[in-house]
Parts: C-alpha cells; sequence; structure tokens
C-alpha cells in the first residue's frame, strides 16, 4: 500500500504514475491526512477486475451446490458433450 498526500499528487503526476505502474499497488491520496481516492494502474484494476469475476463465478458455482443443483464428473461432462455432438 502506497500512500501519497494530494499535493505530492498533484506537483508530481508522473511519479505517482510510475509508482502505480511500477508497484501494481494501490496508491491512496489524502488530503488534510484523509483518504480520498484510490488509485491503480490499468493492468492492475484490469488483474483485480478479473479477479473478482471469477471469485463471483465461484461462489455462484457453491451457492448452486449448497442449493442442491446437480454436480458431474469431468467423465460425466465429457460422456454428456460426447452425446450432444454426436447427435447434433
Amino acid at each position: 500500500m502506497q500512500i501519497r498526500s494530494y499535493t505530492a499528487c498533484k506537483s508530481d503526476y508522473e511519479g505517482v504514475v510510475s509508482l502505480a505502474t511500477e508497484t501494481q499497488e494501490s496508491i491512496y491520496i489524502t488530503n488534510n491526512g484523509n483518504c480520498t481516492l484510490i488509485v491503480k494502474s490499468e493492468e492492475a484494476y484490469e488483474d483485480r477486475k478479473l479477479l473478482m469475476k471469477h471469485r463471483a463465478a465461484l461462489l455462484e458455482a457453491e451457492f448452486s451446490h449448497l442449493n442442491g443443483d446437480p454436480t458431474y464428473t469431468v467423465d460425466e461432462v465429457r460422456a454428456m458433450l460426447k452425446q450432444m455432438y454426436q447427435n447434433g
């Protein structure tokens, strides 16, 4: 976690951009000692977004399992796909 003041960010924008890009960490921008903004590089943001999408899919699968929806082994899925494509 990196913390920078608003004044430092304003006077050294390129430095903040470089820091975000190099460290891939969030940078907390403060104003009068209070965090007002969190900045990430685009790559770190996209990686985080993908991670959250995967976590959401896992949670959805877990809820389905807990609700009693059927689960299948890899072999069962292969057999279903094979049958589907043979009949398709």
